[in-house]
């Protein structure tokens, strides 16, 4: 019974979440038309150095496309930024919008909680979760979208160019694309945990200090400062170590990705260079 409570209570936030999102349906088209294009252009950079440059310029000793390949590399350079600029807007626009409406929708439910209710939950703990949550949940937005977007077509678009290129070098460098994305799925999992770690702790800290600061004149009067200090210093410690290893783990996992990345461009190399020497042998 929990494996089925899992992915129901998360298809149960997904349908959620899109109810604050589809009212404002219309800034969609936009998003997903400059997040397409830019990711896209993203791939031009590779396909003038490594195909028109390389091919076409260096090994022929044909200068007439050069000044082709630098106005490319150019427009490329300034178009991106801008459906860039354009995504990163209308996405910031429809987060922030979504973001409202769950705001003022939460604080009318703490509203209309009964009196037993706040005698049991720590007014720190809601504090936080109406500030941070909604924070957090902006942020996870984002990621979505860059993860399941940006990450997707660039996939896809990185497969169409490289079956252009060579199909079958593609097929050998196919099971590296698979394992890149195994892994990044298995890092992305276990940073949402931590995440989820740091942000129930950030709300301990919070209900800590509002219980002491609530209670100010208790703490003065019994000389409790410095076990109060000390007690916050603690939970604020364990916040820094949670946070040092959600870094560790992203280092780990941008230099995992890299390294994945990586392989499959030295085996085209190698895979080029070895295809080539024989050529300048026989020349």
């Amino acid at each position: 019974m929990k494996s089925d409570r899992g992915p129901n209570k998360q298809q149960n936030q997904a349908l959620r979440l899109l109810r604050y999102i589809w009212p404002h349906w219309y800034l969609l088209p936009p998003i997903l038309g400059s997040m397409v294009t830019a990711t896209l252009l993203g791939l031009a950079p590779p396909w003038l150095l490594g195909v028109v440059l390389i091919d076409r310029v260096i090994i022929p000793r044909d200068t007439s496309l050069l000044l082709w390949v630098v106005l490319g590399l150019l427009g490329v350079a300034v178009f991106r930024q801008v459906f860039d600029v354009t995504q990163r807007y209308f996405l910031g626009l429809l987060s922030q919008q979504a973001i409202h409406r769950l705001r003022c929708d939460l604080y009318q439910h703490l509203e209309n909680l009964p009196m037993p209710f706040f005698s049991q939950a720590p007014v720190g703990d809601l504090v936080s979760r109406q500030v941070n949550d909604a924070d957090a949940l902006d942020h996870g937005f984002h990621s979505l979208v860059t993860e399941v977007g940006v990450h997707l077509v660039m996939v896809l678009g990185t497969l169409g160019l490289l079956l252009s290129l060579n199909a079958k070098l593609t097929l050998l460098i196919l099971p590296f694309m698979v394992l890149l994305g195994l892994t990044m799925h298995v890092s992305r999992q276990v940073v949402k945990g931590f995440s989820v770690q740091v942000r129930q702790r950030l709300g301990h800290l919070a209900t800590a200090a509002t219980e002491t600061l609530s209670g100010i004149g208790v703490v003065k009067a019994f000389g409790m400062e410095k076990a109060e200090l000390d007690r916050f210093s603690a939970m604020s410690h364990n916040i820094l170590q949670s946070h040092m290893r959600l870094i560790k783990l992203e280092g780990f996992y941008s230099a995992a990705v890299e390294r994945l990345s990586a392989i499959p461009t030295a085996r085209r190399c190698a895979t080029r260079l070895a295809t080539t020497r024989p050529h300048d042998e026989a020349a």
